[in-house]
Formats: C-alpha cells, structure tokens, sequence
C-alpha cells in the first residue's frame, strides 16, 4: 500500500512537471507564475506569500486576504465580530499587541470591589463578639489567576525584580520586596511539579493548555507568602490581614454564608472525601476558572 502511494504521487508529479505551454488550453489552480504548470516553482511563490505580513504590508500583491467574516477587517476572529461562536470568552495574553478579550487594552486586569464594613458583629469561635477594626477600600472580586501571575512573572523578570533556576522563581533586589526577599522562593513552575500551571522555557513564562482547557482564568496555584506578597507589592497593592478579610467576608460567628448553611458541589469547588472537579480534569489540580461559580 505504501510504494502503492508513492507511485501516485510520483505520476502527480511528472504530469506537472512535463506540460508544455503550448498544450494548456485552461488556467490549472496553483499556476501561480502562469506557465501552465504547477511545479516547484509554484511551491516555493505559495511559499513566499506564507511570509508576507499583511498588516505591515498589505498592499502587498501576495498577500491572502482573510476577511472570511466580511466585517472589513483581515482576521478572522477580530473585536468586531461580536459573534461567541468565533471568539469565545479569550484570555488576553498580555503584551502579544492583540487584545484578545476586546475590552480595548492588551493587559489584564484585575476586577475590583468596593467594601465599606466596619467589622461589627463579628464573633470569636464561641459566639462572643470581637472587634479587630473592619475593612474600607477596595479588594479583588475573583483569586489572583494564572495569567496574572503569568503576567507579573514576565514583567519582573524583565524588570530585574526575579530569577528562576528553571524550576523555582527566587526574589532578587527590587520594588518586589527589597532585601528582604532576595532569594526566597516564590512560585513553583510545572517543571517543578505537575501540579503547577505556568511552565517556564528559560526565558518566558507560559500558562498550560490541559485537557484542552486553557488555565488562563484558573487560580494560580504553587505561589508561596513571598510570591503572593511579592505580586501585590509590585502592582502597588498588598493583602489583606486576618480581620480585614474576615470582615470582607462579613463572618459574624454564625456561618451563615451568602449560600446559606450547607454547601454542595453545585456552589462551590471544595474537596469533602471527593473532589467536585467540575471540568472533569484527568490529573490534581482539578481547579475550576474563578468565575465559575457565578451564584447559590
């Protein structure tokens, strides 16, 4: 079957190869220089068009236009589309010039909410009430994800502020921490552990694709105090302590959350002698994106 194959392709070949210009009577598709025969010539023209950049040149006769959604733009998947079915909830990738979720920027941001609680009513473990102040400013909505924390890797690598030995990323002098955290690891790499979600090539880091889910938008894991301190110093943000976040939490000693008292997979993606796993994910960790979960 296999020298079958190749007899075929061979044949396909010479009859190319071997018409004259006289004996063309039709235009044969892929006769890109017009001598009535698609050869290797043909080949290495398609070829050449491969690396033309239509958007630096693109009056560029070689160039392939890709408006195939008609909107007027040469991509086909672009910000005007509005169409989920070609550009589904993407993950921006920051710094790559495009921006993936069209929210007009190429970074990614962080999702506030205000809080203005004064930490009343809350309760020790004995129902006895306590007062460590509440908690007035602003916090994030959802967990620190893996592309941010993606993001703050390339960016403070870039910057000087961290080094990674190609399994850990290690503190360095800089507006991340100070000297205090030079050498002190931050983060774990997937080389490290399997368990991670940002792998490390020796110069850029990367979130995984697994089980064809893109981890983009799940909570960064392997992050040690340091690393997590060490994000928030150097956005110019910090976390919270103890009792701000128990006041964010508006714990009054009567666990009853915003879901009510009892909890099951459907709320929440908890390990209780089983794993909620809601996307079904072969290996650990079988986290789900940070908006998941959207209400009771």
């Amino acid at each position: 079957m296999k020298s079958k194959s190749i007899l075929v392709l061979m044949m396909i070949l010479c009859s190319a190869v071997s018409l004259n210009a006289e004996d063309c009577h039709f235009q044969l598709a892929g006769d890109l220089d017009n001598n009535c025969k698609v050869d290797l010539v043909d080949l290495g023209l398609m070829a050449q068009s491969w690396l033309i950049d239509c958007e630096i040149t693109p009056d560029d006769p070689l160039c392939i236009p890709l408006d195939i959604d008609g909107d007027g733009f040469d991509v086909i998947a672009d910000c005007n589309d509005n169409d989920p079915s070609i550009y589904p909830g993407a993950t921006e990738i920051p710094n790559d010039g495009i921006d993936q979720d069209c929210d007009g920027s190429d970074s990614i941001e962080i999702v506030w909410v205000t809080i203005d609680d004064d930490g009343s009513g809350m309760k020790d473990e004995d129902g006895n009430p306590i007062s460590h102040g509440g908690f007035t400013g602003e916090m994030s909505k959802y967990e620190t994800t893996n592309a941010q924390y993606c993001q703050f890797l390339n960016e403070a690598l870039a910057s000087g502020d961290i080094y990674s030995d190609g399994n850990y990323v290690y503190g360095a002098d800089g507006s991340n921490g100070g000297t205090d955290f030079v050498g002190e690891v931050y983060f774990g790499t997937y080389e490290a552990s399997s368990h991670s979600q940002i792998t490390y090539n020796g110069s850029t880091f990367s979130v995984r694709i697994r089980d064809a889910n893109d981890m983009s938008n799940h909570p960064v894991v392997m992050v040690s105090w340091y690393g997590a301190t060490a994000f928030c110093n150097y956005y110019g943000f910090r976390l919270p302590t103890e009792w701000e976040w128990q006041a964010v939490a508006d714990y009054d000693g009567s666990y009853t959350y915003g879901c009510g008292t009892t909890i099951d997979f459907s709320k929440a993606n908890y390990y209780d002698g089983d794993y909620a796993n809601p996307l079904g994910l072969t290996s650990y960790p079988y986290t789900s994106p940070v908006d998941h979960y959207l209400s009771c």
